[in-house]
């Protein structure tokens, strides 16, 4: 989540066949109805769905506490370098795009 504008963003959306036959890379999406509890955007449990095509994907937020292990795991820590690197370029990428005239148009005004 980018709290900031309330964008989701989900750079690995496209390891799952059904969405990367869409071929239109990562997922970033306006988050329409959120709950505010303790600063965060979204709580624990809550469901976030958003539309890739005909596929309507479901997300449900973690808590801190599973989002610890998996970032602290061996296999996250050892590839840790590309995952940030992955990130920059991932943001950087769709802020590039938010530039573009077709983007902004489609992201200002989703409906």
């Amino acid at each position: 989540m980018l709290p900031g504008s309330e964008q989701f963003v989900d750079p690995t959306i496209e390891q799952f066949d059904e969405v990367r036959k869409i071929g239109t890379g990562p997922m970033v999406g306006k988050v329409a109805v959120s709950t505010r509890e303790a600063g965060s955007l979204v709580e624990p449990g809550a469901q976030v769905m958003l539309q890739r095509g005909d596929l309507t994907l479901t997300y449900t937020v973690a808590s801190p506490e599973p989002l610890a292990s998996m970032v602290e795991h061996p296999e996250a820590l050892a590839h840790a370098d590309r995952h940030r690197r992955t990130g920059v370029n991932t943001a950087s990428l769709t802020l590039a795009a938010r530039l573009s005239e077709g983007v902004r148009g489609r992201a200002m005004h989703p409906y």
